[in-house]
């Protein structure tokens, strides 16, 4: 089979000299991928079948495609130890994957230095590095998309990713990825940042866990990711076993960081030490001169000695906007001269501000129920455009924004907290279709999909929840 593979590679490789088209070259179990990708031109796919290739990558910098043909759950790169797996260049495209076994001074899993590859499915677990477990991005926009990061270790910062900025020059995507039971020693349990704002959207951080700060993202340096529409339960951060500080169960800001947060949910994450008064900042920590804003967030049930939900120190500033911190204890604390400002927000044991209530949010799964004090709560100047839940809802369905991530109302036409026969029937003109022009705000209600048009799909959504 080997020889085969190889065979073709070489007429490929000649047609590609004389300009022919690009080629899809197959590797099978036994070959060498890394042949494959030598022979490839810019624009070739490299199309690897299931099976377990014990080697590590190097695409040299060619904008080469590589495929998996059936996934990562049966196509595995497994560096065994012996470096880094795959190094990619500019216009590298790597696709359904798993990378493990990678073991590097600088990612693991992955290097991405000067390039901006686009990475698609793809599994990165238990690969080791001194930062980086995963991946390290050194000046660059990688593209990371449908991606998990797993039981991946670092002895610094960054278990998952280490994007290690130089004049602003790093970045990049997270899009849809999972981040689950990564441990850093350092910084950065999944994700690190410094200097860099790469775009982080619909992701979720999992028991991740770092000893210094930041069990999901820790940010330094002046780094201002956007984060929308994510997820952070049950991370961790702790210094059980020495008397030093820790800071942020599921995010750190410190230095000028100024990260900005919309829709995410903060469930159970922690802070904890050894000692008392050590730990800060159960969901969040600000230090230094980090300007963090958040819009539209929920926070429930985090821990930590000061702090619950966020702890602000040293000359920080936070702004807090349509938010719901509860379920802990204090969940504002400022220290030094940092400060905090909150409006339109539900907070457990009260914050002054405009528009800001104390009562009990009345959470079911972190959404609110029809009878909570949340519902057409916030701000009334708010007026996305085109803006959407964490469930991917319209964001105002009842004429005014709700507190948290998620908006209360699908389904209700009429607004009246309850959803019943009554809504289909007044909202029957809403069921046209598509192609029939823009409906009117009231029909969001009814768009379960939220594509701008109300069908048969949505009507079935609308019974299933009239059912449930």
């Amino acid at each position: 089979m080997a020889s085969r593979m190889m065979t073709a590679v070489g007429v490929l490789a000649l047609g590609a000299t004389l300009g022919a088209p690009a080629a899809t070259i197959h590797v099978y179990p036994g070959a060498s991928i890394q042949a494959a990708v030598d022979a490839a031109a810019t624009g070739d796919e490299v199309l690897v079948h299931p099976g377990t290739y014990p080697e590590r990558i190097n695409f040299h910098g060619k904008a080469v495609t590589l495929r998996s043909s059936d996934g990562p759950s049966v196509t595995t790169i497994d560096g065994q130890q012996g470096g880094t797996v795959v190094t990619c260049g500019s216009g590298t495209v790597l696709d359904g994957f798993r990378i493990t076994g990678g073991q590097g001074e600088n990612g693991g899993g992955m290097g991405v230095f000067g390039a901006s590859p686009t990475v698609r499915n793809c599994v990165f677990a238990s690969n080791h590095a001194q930062y980086g477990g995963a991946v390290f991005v050194q000046v660059g926009q990688p593209q990371f998309i449908g991606c998990i990061f797993s039981l991946n270790t670092t002895d610094g910062s960054g278990a998952g990713v280490y994007f290690y900025g130089e004049m602003g020059l790093t970045g990049g995507t997270l899009r849809d990825c999972r981040f689950e039971n990564n441990t850093a020693q350092g910084r950065g349990g999944a994700v690190r940042n410094w200097v860099s704002s790469p775009t982080i959207v619909r992701c979720v951080f999992y028991a991740n866990h770092a000893r210094i700060e930041g069990a999901g993202i820790a940010n330094g340096g002046a780094s201002s990711p956007t984060v929308t529409d994510c997820v952070f339960y049950a991370n961790r951060t702790d210094t059980m076993f020495s008397a030093y500080d820790c800071y942020g169960g599921a995010m750190s800001n410190t230095e000028t960081s100024s990260p900005v947060l919309v829709n995410c949910t903060f469930q159970v994450n922690c802070a904890v030490s050894l000692y008392p008064n050590l730990a800060r900042g159960g969901g969040l920590s600000n230090a230094g001169s980090a300007h963090p804003s958040l819009l539209n967030c929920t926070f429930s049930g985090n821990h930590a000695d000061m702090g619950w939900a966020l702890s602000n120190s040293g000359s920080a500033h936070v702004t807090v906007s349509n938010s719901i911190l509860w379920d802990g204890n204090a969940e504002i604390v400022n220290e030094g001269s940092a400060t905090a400002s909150v409006s339109y927000s539900d907070v457990q044991s009260g914050w002054a501000g405009t528009g800001n209530i104390y009562a009990d949010p009345r959470l079911s799964e972190l959404r609110l129920q029809s009878d909570s004090p949340c519902i057409n709560a916030g701000d009334p100047n708010y007026a996305p455009s085109g803006g959407v839940d964490l469930d991917g809802y319209a964001r105002v369905l009842c004429g005014r924004v709700d507190l948290g991530a998620y908006e209360f109302g699908i389904g209700d036409y009429d607004c009246n907290r309850v959803v019943d026969g009554q809504d289909s029937v007044s909202g029957v003109s809403c069921f046209t279709g598509p192609d029939r022009g823009p409906y009117g705000a009231a029909c969001e209600a009814l768009d379960f999909e939220y594509d701008r048009d109300v069908d048969l799909v949505d009507l079935a959504a609308f019974q299933t929840l009239l059912g449930s």
